[in-house]
C-alpha cells in the first residue's frame, strides 16, 4: 500500500543499514533476524533478500514518517499505523484497517465526473508509456481508455 501511494519502498534503503542501526537489536531480535536472513537467502539465493530483512527489522517510525511526507494527512495515519515497528500499536484486525481506509476514503469526497477525469488521465498515462515501449496495452486498459475516452 505504501508503495502504490508514494512510489517508494520502505524496505530498499540498504545504505541505511549501518553497524549502528543493527547493532541496536535486543539480542532475541537479532538472532530472529540472523535465521530468517537465513531462510530468505535459502530459498531465494538472492544476498538483497538479506538487506530487505535487516531493514523490516531496523526501520523506524521516522523512516516511515520520511516516506509518507508527501501523502494526504488521512492516508499518513492509516499507513503510520500500518506500518509501526511496534506490532501492539499496529492494526489487530484487517476490521480496524478497513473502518479508517472507509472514514479517510469518505474524507475524499470524489465526485463521478472527479473519478471520471483521474482515470481518463491515468488511462491516458498507461496507454502513452505503452506506446513510448513499443508494447501494446493490455486489452484492459485499451477497454477502460475507450470507456472513459467515450465519456
Amino acid at each position: 500500500m505504501l508503495e502504490l501511494a508514494s512510489g517508494k519502498n520502505l524496505l530498499s534503503a540498504p545504505d541505511e543499514l549501518t553497524a549502528e542501526v543493527k547493532a541496536s537489536l535486543s539480542p532475541k531480535k537479532l538472532r530472529r533476524v540472523q535465521r530468517a536472513i537465513e531462510r530468505a537467502t535459502l530459498s531465494s539465493g538472492s544476498f538483497v533478500t538479506g538487506d530487505a530483512v535487516w531493514r523490516a527489522a531496523t526501520y523506524t517510525e521516522a523512516d516511515v514518517e520520511r516516506v509518507t511526507a508527501s501523502l494526504p494527512e488521512g492516508l499518513r495515519v492509516t499507513l503510520r499505523k500500518l506500518l509501526h515497528p511496534e506490532v501492539e500499536k499496529r492494526y489487530q484486525t484487517a476490521g480496524e484497517l478497513g473502518v479508517d481506509l472507509r472514514r479517510w476514503l469518505g474524507e475524499l469526497a470524489y465526485s463521478p465526473a472527479d473519478a471520471v477525469a483521474e482515470l481518463t488521465r491515468t488511462m491516458n498515462d498507461a496507454t502513452t508509456v505503452y506506446a513510448r515501449e513499443g508494447v501494446e496495452a493490455p486489452l484492459s486498459v485499451r477497454l477502460l481508455n475507450d470507456i472513459t475516452t467515450a465519456q
